[in-house]
């Protein structure tokens, strides 16, 4: 696949490449010009952090935090807990508004 196709990255954070995974990889994806990227860490508690590219590189647009469903705009609106990314779900679920999806999220229908 081309990287002009790719509309978001999600990266997950792996223990002892931390620095590779969140200094590196988001340069080449800037490099790259994928638009989105959501950066997904567990330690110490699942968070998801929401970026943008900007100006050629990553701007951080929101976190959404274990525990609460945090609403997520762009590539696409959707609600989503990170403690439903992990196998050991910790807390709630995702939100009530729109259509109820798999797992974490909730898809916000326009």
């Amino acid at each position: 696949m081309e990287a002009d196709a790719v509309l978001l990255v999600v990266e997950l954070v792996s223990p002892g490449i931390e620095t590779m995974d969140r200094k590196v990889k988001p340069l080449l994806y800037a490099e790259a010009a994928i638009p989105h990227l959501w950066r997904l860490g567990f330690e110490p508690a699942p968070r998801l952090i929401v970026s943008e590219l900007d100006g050629g590189r990553y701007v951080e647009k929101t976190t959404a935090l274990t525990g609460a469903a945090t609403r997520i705009e762009a590539p696409f609106p959707l609600d989503i807990d990170p403690a439903g990314l992990t196998r050991q779900q910790r807390g709630a679920g995702a939100g009530t508004a729109g259509r109820h999806m798999p797992g974490p999220f909730n898809r916000v229908q326009a």
